[in-house]
């Protein structure tokens, strides 16, 4: 891993730690139990406290408020959806 690399995973580490959300973050919505479906957010209204995520199907650019968002884990980035 070279430098460039492992600052932004340390960045990301950081973001993930403190609920810190950017454009093309991968995020999981914990307001349904049952959506398995991981986001890649396009847009983060930080004032406004949504974000617009694409989950690059059928429901593409849904609305998620931050406080029913999350992080996905590493695991679950390699895996493609929520363990």
């Amino acid at each position: 891993m070279n430098l460039i690399e492992q600052l932004e995973s340390a960045l990301l580490e950081y973001r993930r730690e403190h609920n810190i959300y950017e454009v093309g973050d991968l995020v999981f919505y914990t307001g349904r139990a049952n959506d398995a479906d991981m986001y890649r957010l396009k847009e983060v209204y930080k004032e406004h406290s949504f974000a617009v995520g694409s989950n690059g199907a059928d429901k593409d650019f849904w609305t998620l408020f931050i406080e029913e968002i999350r992080h996905a884990t590493d695991a679950e980035i390699q895996a493609g959806h929520r363990l």
